[in-house]
Order: C-alpha cells, then structure tokens, then sequence
C-alpha cells in the first residue's frame, strides 16, 4: 500500500552475483569523465563483479538505462571487473580502488546487482536526490527474488532487528536500512567508515548480510538512507519479481501480514528540507 504524502515530503541477501556499477573501481578502464550538475560535479566510474554470464533481460536493462554524460553528449565511465570474490569482498575491493584511483575527484558509488532491472530514469533520478537533498545514501525499490517477497527495505524495531517495510511514500523516505541492489552512497560516507578502522561490508557475527552490516555502521555515523519510491526496480529469479507481484501479493494479503511489520510500516518518517 502507498501512504499519501508529498513527493519529497518525506526521507528516506544474498552471495551471488552482483553488478557493481557507477563510481566503483576495479580493474579494467575504460573511460571516465564529469557530470555538471546543479553547480557541482560527480565522478562516475561502472565495475562489475559476477559469478557467471548476466540474463538477456539484464542487459536490455542496462542498455535501457540512461547514463549521465559530459556535456558533449560523451561516456564519463570508468569500467572495472571483479569475478569470484565474496560479494563483500568484491564491494571492498572495488571501493578501495575507487578511492585510491580518483581521491579528489570521486563523489559518489553506486551499486546495482546483475539481476537487477533498474528503470531507465532511476539512476540519474538517485543522482539528482543526492545532489537536490544533499542525501549521503539513497536507494531504489526493489523486493526479494523469492518467497517471501519482501521489499529489501527496512525499519529496526525497539530491540534493533531490521523489519521489512511494506507500505511507502510516493517520494522519499527516511528508512533504516536497505539491500545493495540498487544504491547510490556518496564518498563522504566511505571515507568516514574507513576512519573507524571497520571494513565497509562484511557478514559479521550477528548473522547479518553484507548490505545491512553498511547500513548499520552508516547509520551508527550520522548518516541517514533514504529510499526513492519512485525508482522501482525488477528482481530477476525465477520469475520477475516486480512492483506488480508486490503488489498483487499485498493485495491478497498473503505474505504482509505481519503485525510488527504493519505498525513499523506505518510509521512514515518526514523528512524537513532545509
């Protein structure tokens, strides 16, 4: 269900193969550049790390993306590629080379998995909420590949599990943490992390995934998440689980009803734009 509120009236597991793209580094370049925008610029570079070959349907996806450019209408990318690594291995690796290669210029390290769709204006509409709001994270909408569905949003409740969220904002919203799928996290985060000497991801003993471990130390900072409802992705499995499943699924109430996820769900939290 979608919770009525103004479009910005508000903030906001798995080991297999994810596609790291947009302000990550890794191994192999192949282009760079600058994208103007608002008065500042971002530095953007594309990697990938992957277990195997990518769906059909992913690559349409990405090739159905847009992409920012320089204002000459050319790719500022820099491409990279990690293979058969841990998948937090394989964002450490990447972000640590995104940060030694361009510690001026970078400004921002945007993950999506390779079985991921992300609309085709939900990249630079993620750019343009960090730019707009001054959001150090923010992500795109994505629920699980199986059973049972859950979006990869959450709220922590008064003991500090994190709880699936299930009904949004039109907008933004502030949320507690999220999955890796798609996520957009500016540098300032990075480097703020790598000073308390913690590893960005890692599966630590607490039993959490990668994804929600960098939520965790994120929040533990300072910094907030927002999630972009806007921006909503499809997750490929065995059949693609998107907006419409989540939908036809809540609709039955089926995999929803869940008193602790209903209450948390509920509690929208705005957020004031300066």
């Amino acid at each position: 269900m979608i919770s009525n509120c103004p479009l910005y009236g508000a903030f906001g597991a798995h080991l297999g193969r994810i596609l790291l793209l947009l302000l990550l580094v890794g191994r192999n370049i192949i282009g760079q550049g600058i994208l103007p925008a608002r008065g500042k610029s971002f530095m953007l570079a594309i990697g990938r790390y992957h277990i195997g070959a990518v769906l059909p349907e992913w690559i349409n996806g990405w090739e159905m993306l847009n992409k920012p450019t320089n204002p000459d209408g050319s790719p500022n990318w820099v491409t990279f590629h990690t293979q058969r690594q841990l998948v937090h291995t394989a964002r450490n690796l990447i972000i640590e080379g995104s940060l030694a290669r361009n510690p001026d210029d970078l400004t921002h390290v945007f993950f999506i998995d390779d079985d991921v769709i992300v609309p085709p204006d939900g990249l630079l509409r993620l750019l343009d909420d960090s730019q707009k709001y001054d959001l150090p994270i923010v992500t795109g909408w994505c629920i699980q590949r199986s059973k049972p569905f859950f979006p990869c949003v959450y709220r922590r409740n008064g003991e500090g599990r994190h709880v699936h969220l299930t009904k949004f904002c039109d907008g933004l919203q502030e949320i507690d943490a999220c999955g890796g799928a798609c996520l957009l996290i500016r540098v300032d985060v990075l480097r703020a992390i790598q000073a308390t000497g913690e590893p960005w991801f890692d599966f630590p003993a607490n039993g959490y995934s990668e994804d929600l471990a960098f939520c965790d130390r994120a929040t533990r900072l300072g910094f907030r998440i927002a999630l972009d409802f806007r921006v909503k992705c499809t997750h490929l499995g065995i059949l693609e689980a998107n907006y419409d499943l989540f939908k036809e699924i809540e609709d039955q109430g089926i995999a929803y009803d869940n008193d602790e996820v209903a209450r948390l769900s509920q509690e929208i939290r705005p957020w004031k734009v300066d």
